[in-house]
C-alpha cells in the first residue's frame, strides 16, 4: 500500500468509481471514514457516500415539498387550511368574473342591435345636412359633416353610458 496521501486518493477514487477530486473533498469531511489521511476501506467508502446521496436526495425533496407547501409539509394541518382557502378564493374569483361575463348566444343580439341603431343615425345625417350645406365652401362643408359625424358618435356612445376617448 502507498504511503503518499495523493497515490491513495487515486487509489480509493479508482476503486469506488469517482473522480479523484471528489475523495479529495470527501476527506475534509468530519464523518468521512478513516479521516483526512486514511486508511480508508472501499466497502465502506461506497456505503458512507451511498448514505450520502440518499441523505442528499432526501433533503432535496423535503425542500421541494416545503416549497409546494410554503414552508409546511403537505399533511400538516395549517398547510391543507391554506391550500383549502386559496381553493375557496380561485373559485369565488372564477365566480364572480363568470358574473361579470355575457354568455355567448346573447352576445351577437346585441352587436346586431347596436350597429342597426348606428346605421339609423347615419342614414338621417345626408338628409339633416343637405340644406344647410348647399352654396358653402367645400372646406366648411367638410367641417360640418365632421362635426356631426363626431357628435352623432358621440351620442351614440353616451347612449350606452360609455366614455368618448376618441
Amino acid at each position: 500500500m502507498p504511503n503518499d496521501v495523493g497515490q491513495r486518493t487515486r487509489d480509493l477514487a479508482d476503486a469506488v468509481g469517482v473522480d479523484a477530486r471528489t475523495v479529495r473533498s470527501w476527506r475534509h469531511l468530519p464523518d468521512f471514514p478513516g479521516g483526512p489521511r486514511g486508511p480508508w476501506d472501499p466497502e465502506v467508502v461506497t456505503t458512507w457516500a451511498a448514505a450520502r446521496r440518499r441523505q442528499s436526495l432526501s433533503e432535496a425533496a423535503k425542500k421541494r415539498e416545503a416549497a409546494r407547501g410554503h414552508g409546511l409539509p403537505s399533511r400538516d394541518p395549517a398547510s391543507i387550511r391554506y391550500r383549502t382557502a386559496k381553493a375557496a378564493r380561485e373559485e369565488l374569483s372564477l365566480q364572480r368574473l363568470r358574473e361579470s361575463l355575457v354568455p355567448r348566444e346573447d352576445v351577437e343580439p346585441m352587436l346586431l342591435a347596436r350597429a342597426a341603431e348606428l346605421r339609423r343615425a347615419f342614414r338621417g345625417l345626408g338628409r339633416s345636412l343637405a340644406g344647410a350645406l348647399q352654396g358653402r365652401d367645400p372646406r366648411e362643408v367638410q367641417r360640418m359633416i365632421d362635426e356631426r359625424v363626431a357628435r352623432t358618435l358621440s351620442d351614440f356612445v353616451r347612449a350606452r353610458g360609455l366614455s368618448d376617448t376618441a
